[in-house]
C-alpha cells in the first residue's frame, strides 16, 4: 500500500492497494469495515453518463470481493475457480457465491464464512449447503428468547428480582429498547457497535464482542 503521511490521507480506494516488491499494484487491499464504508463507492462513468458497480478485491482472503452495487447497496461475494478442464479442454468457469451485505455482515464475518466455503469445497461439499445452514442460524437475540423460555423463566434458582435485572438489561442492551433517555442516547451514538443481537451466533467475532462491551461500559 502506498504509504500516506499526516497531509497526505486516503482519497479514493486506490490509495488502499497493496504494491508489490516491484512497487506494482496486486489488486488487493487489506479490507476493513472502515474501508467499505467510506472509500468503496459505486464509480461514475462520465463518457456514457451513468454509474457502475465498484469491486475491492481482499488480501487476507483470495477469493473475497466486496461490491459497491450501482443501487447503493454493499455485498461480499467469494469467487471459486474449480481446478481442472472441461471435457473440451477448457477451463472451469468461476463461480461466484453471494455471502451477505454489509454492514450486516463484517469483514472478519466475511471472511470466517469464506474458510468454511473453502473447507467444504476440499471435501467435496456442495458450498451453497453451507450458506444455506448460516441462513437459517439463529440471531443471538433469538437464543437468548429461547433461554429466557426455558430456564430463566422456569428455574426456581433465579429469585424475582434478578429475573426483572436481567430482562432490563437484555431489553437495553440486546432489543436496543431503553426507558431511560440516558440509555438511548448511548445507543444511539454507539449503534451499529451494540446492534449484535440482530447478528446470527455463527456470524458474532471477537471484534463485535470487544465493540460491544466496550459500548455498554459507557453507561
Amino acid at each position: 500500500m502506498t504509504k500516506i503521511g499526516h497531509n497526505e490521507p486516503p482519497k479514493t480506494l486506490d490509495d488502499f492497494l497493496i504494491k508489490d516488491q516491484n512497487e506494482k499494484s496486486t489488486g488487493r487491499i487489506k479490507l476493513t469495515n472502515t474501508i467499505i464504508k467510506k472509500y468503496l463507492i459505486k464509480k461514475y462513468d462520465a463518457a456514457n453518463d451513468k454509474y457502475l458497480p465498484q469491486t475491492a478485491n481482499d488480501s487476507e482472503k483470495i477469493g473475497l470481493k466486496v461490491r459497491a452495487n450501482i443501487g447503493g447497496s454493499k455485498s461480499f461475494y467469494y469467487k471459486h475457480d474449480p481446478k481442472g478442464k472441461t471435457i473440451n479442454g477448457k477451463r472451469h468457469n468461476s463461480v461466484f457465491y453471494h455471502l451477505g451485505n454489509f454492514p450486516e455482515m463484517s469483514v472478519d464475518s466475511a471472511r470466517s464464512l469464506v474458510d468454511d466455503l473453502k473447507h467444504a469445497i476440499k471435501l467435496g461439499q456442495d458450498p451453497r449447503s453451507v450458506l444455506e445452514e448460516r441462513r437459517k442460524a439463529k440471531t443471538l437475540s433469538e437464543v437468548i428468547d429461547l433461554w429466557k423460555e426455558k430456564d430463566l423463566y422456569k428455574s426456581t434458582r433465579f429469585a424475582a428480582s434478578t429475573i426483572k435485572d436481567t430482562e432490563q438489561r437484555l431489553m437495553n442492551w440486546i432489543d436496543l429498547k431503553a426507558y431511560k433517555p440516558s440509555t438511548n442516547k448511548i445507543i444511539a451514538a454507539n449503534y451499529n457497535d451494540l446492534k449484535i443481537g440482530f447478528k446470527r451466533m455463527i456470524e458474532i467475532t471477537k471484534s463485535d464482542l470487544t465493540a460491544w462491551h466496550a459500548a455498554i461500559t459507557k453507561a
